[in-house]
């Protein structure tokens, strides 16, 4: 459970993703995380990148005040590698967002503590500066593409940008054990055991509430699902490391009976739609969706697949299993860790286990879906002690 501070104050978060309208699924787990502390007492200042929607409603800011700082063209999704890969010269976007965060942090007054999500661009250099320039205790959120990048760097940038890290920041959170684990293994000795010393790993926060169940199970009658079919579902940005062809085509080598919902949109999703064409999968490919809507029809699902070759704790994976839906999974990431102690997550290596699993998989027609108190570890946040 959240630690409750004893005399909340005021504490700016730093993050290059968040919801920028009621229902946006982009950065829900730092949402998530801002609506706990503001439950505490505190005041929560967000600087976000990107731009306020026209159509922003109390649900997205999380009840903290957020100040957009620009540089929408880069922070979007499917995420900022994804989008500068694309085009790189959104690239050129990083020059307005540094302006702009500098300009609203330069607006704050003293701070209580400064959380940094994703440690680079979040923690270094935009978390770091803000803490030493307000004096504030530093606390940081590794999530795993922000690992990935520091371990592909050169060997020297990456051990200086750790160095620095370790020494300003009081608390460091990685979200799963291989993505510490990774960024360790990538480190001189020494840094890798002091970083592994003061870290720890903690999911970051989920919030689940379903809305209306009777309306998802009448959707996934609207999007196409048969009465008697199994109902699979895959929740993830369409990228080329979240594998969604081998959903597809797993699906197509289970043969009948199946029906394949894909919520999440990117670069990989006409191609996926093609094979499901070609292959003859009975699929429906539903593009990015309100979030309560997408946790509805996750929660009424018979199943949730997750392909990604690369990941950290996917948030899909724990999502589903909070709401009892079982899962067959890639092993990647923190995953087969999980698969070891809950029975409701299946590991699939390829399309053809995957298919064999699938097969096997019993219809559900879940009861009102409620959160399960046994899954209530995977929901917590780490706040100031």
């Amino acid at each position: 459970m959240p630690v409750r501070s004893a005399s909340p104050g005021r504490i700016a978060v730093v993050t290059t993703s968040y919801p920028s309208r009621a229902g946006d699924a982009s950065g829900h787990f730092v949402a998530a995380g801002v609506r706990e502390l503001v439950a505490l007492g505190h005041e929560v200042v967000v600087l976000a990148a990107g731009a306020a929607h026209p159509a922003t409603g109390p649900d997205a800011p999380g009840g903290a005040d957020v100040r957009w700082c620009g540089g929408a063209a880069l922070f979007g999704w499917p995420g900022a590698a994804e989008r500068a890969r694309a085009a790189p010269w959104r690239l050129g976007a990083l020059a307005p967002f540094a302006l702009g965060f500098v300009r609203a942090a330069r607006a704050l007054g003293p701070l209580e503590r400064v959380v940094a999500h994703w440690l680079v661009p979040g923690g270094w250099p935009l978390g770091t500066w803000l803490a030493e320039r307000t004096g504030a205790p530093l606390e940081l959120w590794a999530h795993g593409s922000d690992v990935r990048l520091l371990v592909a760097l050169p060997a020297r940038v990456r051990h200086a940008l750790v160095a620095t890290l370790v020494a300003r920041a009081e608390r460091i959170c990685f979200a799963a054990h291989t993505t510490r684990t990774s960024l360790c293994q990538a480190l001189p000795h020494g840094l890798a055991a002091t970083l592994a010393a003061r870290s720890e790993v903690r999911a970051p926060s989920l919030a689940l509430a379903v809305r209306d169940a009777d309306g998802a199970r009448r959707a996934w009658r609207e999007l196409g699902a048969g009465p008697a079919e199994l109902r699979v579902v895959v929740a993830a940005r369409l990228i080329a490391g979240k594998r969604p062809e081998m959903a597809v085509r797993a699906l197509a080598a289970a043969g009948e009976g199946h029906f394949l919902l894909v919520l999440g949109d990117g670069p990989e999703r006409a191609a996926c739609e093609q094979l499901a064409r070609t292959l003859g999968v009975r699929a429906r490919f539903a593009g990015r969706i309100e979030r309560s809507r997408a946790l509805g029809l996750i929660a009424t699902a018979d199943v949730l697949v997750h392909p990604a070759a690369i990941d950290a704790a996917p948030s899909a994976v724990r999502e589903a299993r909070a709401y009892g839906v079982p899962v067959i999974a890639a092993p990647a990431g923190d995953v087969p860790r999980w698969a070891e102690t809950d029975p409701g997550i299946t590991l699939a290596g390829d399309a053809v286990e995957l298919a064999a699993l699938l097969q096997r998989v019993p219809r559900r027609r879940a009861p009102e879906p409620t959160a399960q108190k046994a899954n209530a570890e995977a929901l917590r946040v780490v706040l100031p002690r």
